[in-house]
Formats: C-alpha cells, structure tokens, sequence
C-alpha cells in the first residue's frame, strides 16, 4: 500500500479484523503524539528544511517508529501548514517564503506589543512573575555578555541559554495576558514564527553571533521594560523588536535566494 496523509481516518483494526483494544489505541495515540511533535521540532528548527521533499518511510526509520503514527503526525502537520500533500502523495515541507514571513510579522504586530503592554499591567498583582522576569533579565544579561566577548564561542551552553531567554519570553506573553481568545490567537502565530525566526538565525560564524546578540538586547528592553511594568515602554520595545526581526528574516531570505 502506497505511503498516503489522510486528514481523517477509520479506527484500524488488529491482525484478527477487530477494531484496536483500549490499551493499543492509546499506545498508537501515544505513538502519534510523540511523532507529531519531534517532526514539528524538526521542522520549526530548519532541521528539516522549507520545500524538502520528506517520505512516511524515511520519517518511520528515523524515528524508529511504524508508518501509522507517523501518517496520523503528517496529517496535523498539514492541518497547521507545517507541511503540503500533493498529488501521487508527494509530502514535501511548506516553503517559507517572502509572503509567508510578512504573514507572521503582520500578525504578530497586531498582536504582541498589545499583549506585552497587558502582561506589564498583569504583572502588578503577581510578585511570583515578577521574580521570573527578573530571572529572565538574568539570563539575558549574561548572553549578552558573553556574545559580547570575542573569544566566546557559539557552543551548546549557551544557545540553550539563548532558546531559554527566547522561549520564556515568548511564554510570559503568551500566558500573562487575561484575555484567552487573544492568548490562543498569538500561540498559533507563535508557531509559525519560530520556524521564521530559527530560520534568520541560521546565519553563519561571525554573522550569527552579530544577529543573536542584537536580538538579545532587544529582548532585554522589553524585559526591562517589563521589570519596571511600564507598559508604554514595553508596547514599545515590542513593536522595536518585531519590525527588527522582520528586516533580519527577509534579508536572510533574500542572501539564501542569491547563494
């Protein structure tokens, strides 16, 4: 049977032509889960790259799994634009394309700075969110100092330092504001912006390390601007930081067209 991605699916049935037991649909959900969110991973870090053509197949041996989980992954993949399903059933990974990142910034301009200005207003009654943002300035504090320094190089350290800082930012945002539809609304842009952000940032050497650390003292202002719970301040550095990273993308975008 040609390897397929169906959107929705029969429950399957076992060897003697029953439908699963509890225990082994749950295992195979389980399974799904797992698949769907290592190939999410893999695509939002450019691992596997915008229009690589990918096969149910290989994906099965890479992740050492059988072909079913890893087609039920496929199918919510496509679901979140993640990945397209052509015909003869050639998958291949979304491209990111010039529309697509203007898309994203578009997006996440309407969205963020107001969300940051709300979560420097929520912050006011949450002593406990308070000490996490001073963690947060931290962390940010010491990636930039380090980027800073010319002998320090781009090891595992401190990239996971830097994805701590990014990521965590990008939850204060997420979770801090009340509103719950707007918080639902931004996690779903967040999706697609990793992978355009991971994607700027894939530059190399010296480059990369000039990229990471302007990022880094722009999330710093917001962090700070944040600690202070200014929210003007922090609308602001938000807005700063977006209009930045988008330049910083399409730039990317444009150097990888050329080489």
């Amino acid at each position: 049977m040609p390897d397929s991605v169906e959107t929705t699916r029969a429950p399957e049935a076992s060897s003697n032509g029953s439908e699963l037991k509890g225990d082994e649909s749950i295992e195979r959900q389980t399974l799904s889960t797992r698949a769907y969110e290592r190939l999410k991973e893999l695509i939002l870090r450019n691992e596997l790259k915008p229009d690589e053509l990918i096969t149910i197949g290989a994906l099965s041996d890479r992740l050492g799994i059988s072909k079913t989980p890893v087609r039920e992954a496929l199918a919510r993949l496509a679901a979140e634009n993640l990945v397209n399903v052509f015909q003869y059933k050639e998958i291949r990974v979304t491209e990111l394309s010039e529309q697509d990142i203007g898309d994203v910034y578009e997006a996440r301009l309407l969205l963020e700075p107001y969300l940051a200005e709300c979560a420097a207003s929520t912050l006011r009654d949450s002593p406990s969110e308070r000490s996490r943002i001073e963690r947060l300035r931290e962390i940010g504090e010491r990636v930039a100092n380090e980027l800073s320094g010319e002998s320090s190089d781009l090891g595992s350290g401190l990239m996971a330092e830097y994805r701590k800082l990014d990521t965590e930012l990008g939850s204060v945002l997420a979770e801090l504001p009340r509103n719950v539809l707007l918080r639902r609304a931004y996690e779903l842009v967040l999706t697609q912006s990793v992978r355009a952000r991971w994607y700027a940032e894939s530059w190399p050497d010296t480059q990369q390390r000039e990229m990471l650390l302007a990022v880094t003292r722009e999330h710093l202002a917001i962090i700070q601007a944040l600690a202070s719970m200014d929210g003007r301040a922090c609308e602001a550095a938000t807005r700063t930081h977006l209009r930045n990273a988008q330049e910083r993308t399409l730039r990317t975008l444009e150097r990888r067209r050329v080489e």
